[in-house]
């Protein structure tokens, strides 16, 4: 019985010695652990950071693309009514031309007197010509 303490002893003591070896690695891991759980948070919240600024960037882009779609739209009317008083400026003056041809006065008189009316009249894109400025 004598031996067999002593034997079971000697077990315990090795073991005693083995786990005394391995607490300074377990300590090291655990403190490893611990760096690399701070690191994830960091790294998770500064993910998240930039998920968050990501996602409003992407809200900025979709609203400035919304607003030159409606500029473009609007460049585009715009255009298409230039286009529409240029015809109708090219009628009128067509219509005075022709007027002044048929009541006998000379096409210099009829291009000054369209000279003039085209002085009088407010400059495309002018305040008194009826569109504001983008």
């Amino acid at each position: 019985a004598r031996e067999e303490q002593a034997a079971t002893e000697a077990t315990l003591s090795q073991v005693l010695l083995e786990i005394d070896g391995k607490v300074p690695r377990i300590l090291a891991q655990q403190q490893a652990l611990h760096a690399l759980r701070d690191e994830h948070e960091e790294t998770t919240a500064r993910l998240a950071a930039a998920m968050h600024a990501g996602e409003a960037a992407t809200e900025r882009a979709a609203a400035l693309q919304r607003m030159l779609d409606a500029r473009d739209a609007q460049v585009n009317s715009l255009d298409l009514e230039v286009g529409d008083l240029s015809q109708q400026l090219q009628t009128v003056l067509f219509e005075q031309q022709r007027k002044a041809a048929v009541g006998g006065a000379t096409p210099r008189a009829t291009l000054s007197t369209g000279s003039a009316w085209l002085a009088a009249a407010p400059a495309i894109g002018s305040p008194g010509f009826g569109l504001s400025p983008a």
